[in-house]
């Protein structure tokens, strides 16, 4: 069953609510491995949703450093992510229909 812009949407509108609950210290910091692979992943479902918009105006994924020793870390901060979420917003609110 293909995924739909309001069940995308409403998972991105979770992430924006939470980002926005950070203090903003926290805001500068750059997230866990899990948390930037949930985005992206929300980004592909965001992107799958809506086929046919111009891959320009996607934001991109969250990229992921994995040194030879050591945890993974995130190459962005969380306040990168949280703009990313409202481009994706934005795309998603185009594909939805609101029955009016």
């Amino acid at each position: 069953m293909p995924v739909t812009p309001d069940q995308i949407s409403t998972q991105i509108a979770g992430v924006i609510r939470a980002l926005e609950k950070l203090p903003a210290k926290e805001r500068e910091a750059k997230p866990s491995r899990a948390f930037v692979e949930n985005y992206n992943n929300l980004l592909t479902l965001a992107k799958e949703a809506m086929p046919d918009v111009d891959a320009r105006r996607w934001p991109p994924e969250g990229g992921i450093h994995q040194p030879a020793m050591g945890q993974a870390s995130s190459e962005v901060r969380f306040t990168e992510i949280h703009a990313f979420a409202q481009q994706i917003q934005a795309i998603l609110g185009e594909g939805i229909s609101y029955g009016f």
